[in-house]
C-alpha cells in the first residue's frame, strides 16, 4: 500500500511594515516569515530571487515603492507561500550646490564671501522646506528656509546663500537638513595673507643685450618664504631667484612672486638688444712729413653715438694706446717721423661695449727733423677749476740723425703768425702754460740745420658739467613700518666721481663717495615735519673737474597715535555688568594738511588683559570680562607707528551684607506679631529687600528691611545691591510660638551618698533661651542650705529660682533616698515645668554568690563575696542539709574590703561532696549601720 502526499499551495496572511530612506541611499528589506523549511524568497516589483533562511534585498528605489516579497516554506505540512509587504517611503535629499569660497584679498579687495545653493535629488517641485544649521566660529544656530528665502540672524552676520565680507576667519560647518536627510558642507576662511615685496637686481625695467654684456644675470631680492617664478616667451616657466639672459630672450621677462599666504606682486623687466656699432670720422688718414711740412694732428670725431664713447689709438707695433672721452678728440703723432707708420684707430660705444676699428697713415720722406713727444697731464683739454690751465710738456726732443746737437724750442697760440725767423729759437722753451683754447703748434728746431719739426695740436674746452640723468629715491618719507631708504642716481656721463654730502646727528658736515647712499630713520628726533636731512648728490667729471649737483629733503613720519581706550557704560565690573566692552577710540597724531598723508585709520593692533583674558589682535572692540589692567597697542596704518595705553577694569561687584545677630523670634503669647531686626552693609544707599515665606506665612511687608512677621516658620530674606546688582547670601530667620519647654539634666540621677548634682536648665521658649526665670524644687523641702552654685534668691516658700538658663545650680545629697527634682520655667506669660527622679545609695555594696566548683582547675574553686565595697565586718556560718556546721569564718577590714574565702572542705581538710548548703551572714558597713542578716544557699558542684 503506497502512502500519498498532497502539497497545498496557500497564500497565507500578510505581513506588512514600512520605512523611509534618503533619496539615492540603500536599504536591506528582510524577509520575516513563520514557515518552516523556507526554500526562498521573491522580490517584486523586480522579480530578484534568493534562496536560504537569513538574507536581505538591497533596494535603492527613488521614488517612494511598496515591495512584495513571497517567501515559501512549509507550514503544517502543507507547502505555503508567505507575503511580507514593505512600503520604502523616499524623502527628497538636499545638497550644497555650486559652492563658492572667495578669500580676503591682499589689500582688501576683493573680499571674502561665500556663496553656494541647494539642491534636492530628486528634482521635487515644490521645493521641500528646509534649515540650514551653521556650525563655527560662533555658537551654532539653526534658520529655517523656505523655497531659499531665510528667517533669523545668523552667526556670521549674513542670512543670505551669497554674501560678501566680514567673515571672520575660521572654519565653518552649514548642514542643510530637509525633514530626516541632510547634508553638509565644509569650508575655510582664511586670514589675509601679507602683501608681497621684493626688489630686481640690479634695479632696472629695461636691461639690453650689449657686445660688453651679451648675457647679464638678473637675480631678485626679497623674503626668504618667496617663491619666484620667471617666464617669457621664449623662456619656459621656472622657479628661482636669478637668470642669465641670452639673445633669444629679447621681449617682456615677467617675474611672479609667490609669498608665504595667497598674496603674489609681479614685475616685468623689458629685454632687448644692443649691439649696434659706433659712427666715427678721421681726418686725415694719411699725411707725409718733411723738413718744411710740419706733423698735422689727426682729428677723432664719433658721430653716432657722441656721447658715453672712448677714442682708443694703438701706434704701430702696440705700446701704450692713446684714449680720450670727448666727442671731437684731436690726435698728434710723435714727432721726428723717419719711418712711414700705420694707426689703429677704435671707437668703443661705452654703452653697448660695441666698437669700429679704422686706421690711418704718417709718411716720413727722409728729413732729418728733431724727435719729441708732447705731454699733456689734461689730455690736452681745459676744463672747471684747476683745470682751467694746462700745462704742454716736450719729451725727450732729439736732434736727427746726429743726435746731441744744439735744439731751440717755441710755441704758437692760435691765430698766431707761423713765419718764424731764422736762427735758434727758445732754447728752455720745452713748457708752455695754455689757458686758451684752439689749435697750438710745438716746433722744435735743429739750431744746426735750422730744420723744424712742428706738430700742430689741439687745446679743447671741456666745461660741460656731467649730467644727472635721475636720482633714484624709493622714499621719500620714512615711517615706522619702512624705516629706511637707497639713495641712487643713473648718469650718462663716463669718468665721473660722486659725493653725497649732509649734515651729521653732530651738526658735522658728512661725505659720502659711495655710489649708493642708506638713509635710516632716527626714532631719538621728536616727531616733526621738517626734514629728517636734506641730501646734496655732486658729481664731478675726473678729466674737467666741472660738477654738477642736486639735493633733496627726505622725511620721516613718526608720528605715534594717541591710544585711547572707551569703556562703553561703566569701567567696573559688576554683578549686573559682568562684561565690559572695550572700544578702539584711537586717533591719528599726524598732523592734517601736512605733506603726510592721512588716509587709514588708527587699528587696534593687539589687545591684552589680565589672566584669563586672551589676546585679540586687529580689532575695534574687546570684551573685558577679569578685573585689573587692559592694554591696547594701537597702530597707525598711515605710518605703521604704535603707541600703548592702559585702562584699569575695576571690580565694582559690592555685594551686600545681611547683619543678624539673632535669627530666631518668638511670639510671646499673647501677642499679634514679632518684628525681626536685621542690618545691611554695603548696599550703597540702594538695597532692595525681597523676603520669601513658608506657605501660608504672614507679614507686613515682602519688601521692607525690618517686617513685622505673624505667622511661624523659616522666612528668608535676600538682599541686592541695586546699583551693582550684587546679592548677600540669603539668610533665614525662624518665628516659632513662644511656648515654653522647661527641661533641664542633671550631672547624674543615680550615686552614692554624699554627691552633689549639678542640673543644667534646658528650658526654651521655642528657640529663644534668654530671659527665662527658672524656680528649682529639689526634693528636700524648703530647706535650701543644701543648695550651692550660681541661684539669685529665694521666691516665697524658700524655692530657689534663677534667672539665666546659662545658670547651673548645685545640690548637695548627703543621705540615701529618692529625690524628686522639679524646674519651673516662665519667659513672659508662658510657663512649663519639668521633673527628674534622682536615686542616692548607700555607699556599701556586695554581692552573694550561689553556686561554686573547687574542683582544682582554676576557674571558680573558692566561694567568696563579691563586688565587694565598703564592708568593715564579715561573720559566716555554713551549714550542711541536717544542720551541721561545715565552714565558719569571720575578717575585719576598716578600709572596706572585709571577705570570707571557703574551698568547700569541712575544716579546711575533708572535701565536703557536691549538694546545696545553707549559709547566714552578718555584715556590717563602714557607716557603721548594721546590714540585716543574709541567708540563703550555696550549690557545691564537683566534676564527676
Amino acid at each position: 500500500m503506497k502512502k500519498i502526499i498532497l502539497t497545498l499551495i496557500i497564500l497565507t496572511g500578510f505581513k506588512i511594515q514600512a520605512q523611509s530612506i534618503c533619496a539615492g541611499n540603500t536599504i536591506a528589506i528582510t524577509p520575516t516569515s513563520t514557515l518552516t523549511n523556507i526554500t526562498g524568497h521573491t522580490l517584486n516589483p523586480g522579480g530578484a530571487t534568493i534562496s536560504g533562511t537569513l538574507t536581505s534585498f538591497i533596494v535603492s528605489p527613488t521614488i517612494t515603492t511598496t515591495y512584495t516579497i513571497l517567501t515559501a516554506g512549509t507550514a503544517s505540512n502543507t507547502s505555503t507561500v508567505q507575503v511580507s509587504i514593505r512600503t520604502i517611503t523616499v524623502n527628497p535629499q538636499p545638497s550644497i550646490a555650486s559652492p563658492t569660497i572667495v578669500q580676503l584679498g591682499c589689500t582688501g579687495s576683493p573680499t571674502n564671501g561665500v556663496a553656494f545653493g541647494v539642491n534636492f535629488y530628486p528634482n521635487t517641485n515644490p521645493t521641500p522646506q528646509y534649515s540650514l544649521t551653521w556650525l563655527g566660529q560662533c555658537v551654532a544656530q539653526t534658520y529655517s528656509m523656505y523655497a531659499g528665502v531665510p528667517t533669523g540672524t545668523q552667526c556670521i552676520n549674513n542670512p543670505a546663500l551669497s554674501f560678501t565680507g566680514g567673515i571672520a576667519p575660521g572654519t565653518y560647518d552649514v548642514v542643510v537638513a530637509a525633514g530626516s536627510c541632510s547634508a553638509a558642507y565644509q569650508f575655510t576662511i582664511n586670514n589675509a595673507s601679507s602683501p608681497v615685496t621684493f626688489s630686481i637686481v640690479p634695479n632696472l625695467t629695461t636691461v639690453s643685450l650689449t657686445c660688453a654684456q651679451p648675457n647679464p644675470t638678473i637675480a631678485v631680492a626679497g623674503a626668504a618664504s618667496n617663491s619666484y617664478t620667471w617666464q617669457s616667451l621664449s623662456l619656459a616657466p621656472f622657479v628661482g631667484t636669478a637668470v642669465a639672459l641670452t639673445y633669444s630672450n629679447v621681449g617682456t621677462l615677467t617675474i611672479t612672486a609667490q609669498g608665504s599666504g595667497s598674496c603674489t606682486l609681479t614685475k616685468t623687466i623689458s629685454v632687448g638688444i644692443n649691439t649696434t656699432a659706433p659712427q666715427s670720422a678721421l681726418s686725415p688718414t694719411f699725411q707725409n712729413v718733411t723738413c718744411s711740412v710740419s706733423l698735422q694732428q689727426v682729428t677723432l670725431t664719433a658721430i653716432n653715438p657722441s656721447v658715453n664713447i672712448t677714442h682708443s689709438v694703438i701706434p704701430p707695433g702696440g705700446g701704450t694706446p692713446f684714449n680720450s672721452n670727448l666727442n671731437v678728440v684731436p690726435f698728434v703723432p710723435p714727432s721726428g717721423i723717419n719711418a712711414t707708420s700705420t694707426y689703429t684707430y677704435i671707437l668703443f660705444n661705452n654703452a653697448n661695449g660695441c666698437s669700429t676699428t679704422k686706421t690711418f697713415t704718417v709718411g716720413f720722406n727722409g728729413a732729418n727733423l728733431p724727435t719729441y713727444t708732447l705731454q699733456s697731464n689734461s689730455n690736452f683739454t681745459l676744463g672747471c677749476s684747476t683745470k682751467s690751465v694746462t700745462t704742454i710738456n716736450i719729451l725727450n726732443a732729439q736732434s736727427n740723425p746726429t743726435p746731441g746737437a744744439p735744439l731751440s724750442y717755441t710755441w704758437i697760440a692760435p691765430g698766431g703768425n707761423t713765419v718764424l725767423p731764422n736762427g735758434p729759437l727758445n732754447a728752455t722753451g720745452i713748457t708752455q702754460t695754455i689757458n686758451i683754447p684752439g689749435m697750438w703748434m710745438a716746433v722744435v728746431r735743429d739750431n744746426g740745420s735750422n730744420c723744424d719739426s712742428r706738430v700742430t695740436f689741439a687745446v679743447l674746452l671741456n666745461t660741460i658739467a656731467p649730467s644727472i640723468d635721475s636720482v633714484i629715491v624709493p622714499r621719500k618719507i620714512l615711517t615706522c613700518d619702512s624705516t629706511s631708504t637707497i639713495l641712487d642716481y643713473l648718469s650718462e656721463t663716463p669718468n665721473i666721481s660722486n659725493a653725497w654730502t649732509y649734515l651729521g646727528n653732530s651738526g658735522n658736515p658728512v661725505n659720502v663717495a659711495t655710489h649708493t647712499l642708506l638713509v635710516s630713520n632716527n626714532t631719538t628726533l621728536a616727531p616733526s615735519l621738517s626734514p629728517l636731512k636734506i641730501y646734496t648728490l655732486t658729481l664731478t667729471d675726473n678729466s674737467s673737474l666741472c660738477k654738477s649737483t642736486t639735493t633733496l629733503a627726505i622725511y620721516q613720519n613718526i608720528y605715534p597715535p594717541k591710544a585711547l581706550i572707551s569703556a562703553i557704560g561703566v569701567n567696573s565690573l559688576t554683578c549686573k555688568n559682568p562684561t565690559i566692552t572695550l572700544t578702539n577710540q584711537s586717533t591719528t597724531n599726524i598732523p592734517p594738511n601736512s605733506i603726510f598723508t592721512i588716509s587709514q585709520p588708527v587699528e587696534g593692533h593687539v589687545w591684552t588683559g589680565p589672566t584669563p583674558q586672551p589676546s585679540l589682535g586687529s580689532s575695534s572692540t574687546y570684551s573685558a570680562y577679569t578685573v585689573g589692567d587692559y592694554t591696547l597697542m594701537a597702530k597707525d596704518l598711515n605710518n605703521g607707528c604704535v603707541s600703548y595705553t592702559t585702562l584699569s577694569v575695576g571690580d565694582g561687584s559690592i555685594y551686600p551684607t545681611i547683619i543678624a545677630s539673632v535669627t530666631a523670634f518668638n511670639i510671646e503669647c499673647g501677642e499679634n506679631g514679632v518684628v525681626v531686626t536685621p542690618t545691611v552693609a554695603s548696599v550703597s544707599g540702594a538695597g532692595s529687600y525681597t523676603w520669601t515665606a513658608p506657605t501660608g506665612g504672614l507679614m507686613s511687608s515682602f519688601s521692607a528691611l525690618n517686617p513685622t512677621i505673624t505667622s511661624t516658620g523659616d522666612f528668608t530674606l535676600t538682599v541686592e545691591n541695586a546699583v551693582t546688582g550684587c546679592l548677600a547670601p540669603s539668610k533665614v530667620f525662624t518665628v516659632r510660638n513662644g511656648t515654653m519647654s522647661a527641661g533641664f539634666t542633671p550631672s547624674t540621677i543615680k550615686d552614692f551618698a554624699p554627691k552633689t548634682i549639678t542640673f543644667k536648665n534646658n528650658a526654651a521658649a521655642g528657640l529663644i533661651t534668654s530671659s527665662i526665670t527658672t524656680k528649682w524644687q529639689f526634693g528636700i523641702g524648703s530647706n535650701t542650705t543644701l543648695i550651692t552654685g550660681v541661684v539669685s534668691g529665694t521666691a516665697s516658700g524658700g524655692v530657689p529660682t534663677t534667672t539665666d538658663v546659662l545658670q547651673s545650680p548645685a545640690v548637695t545629697y548627703s543621705a540615701p533616698g529618692v529625690y524628686t527634682v522639679v524646674a519651673y520655667s516662665g519667659r513672659g506669660k508662658c510657663l512649663a515645668s519639668s521633673t527628674v527622679i534622682i536615686t542616692i545609695e548607700s555607699a556599701v555594696s556586695y554581692s552573694i554568690p550561689n553556686i561554686f566548683t573547687p574542683d582544682n582547675d582554676g576557674i571558680n574553686d573558692v566561694y567568696y563575696l563579691t563586688n565587694v565595697s565598703g564592708i568593715t565586718h564579715v561573720n559566716a556560718v555554713i551549714y550542711d542539709r541536717v544542720g551541721n556546721v561545715v565552714y565558719k569564718a569571720e575578717s575585719h577590714d576598716d578600709n572596706g574590703n572585709a571577705n570570707i574565702f571557703w574551698n568547700g572542705t569541712e575544716g579546711n581538710a575533708k572535701a565536703l561532696p557536691a549538694g546545696v548548703y545553707m549559709y547566714v551572714l552578718d555584715l556590717k558597713g563602714i557607716d557603721n549601720v548594721a546590714i540585716p542578716q543574709q541567708k540563703g544557699t550555696i550549690s557545691l558542684v564537683r566534676k564527676e
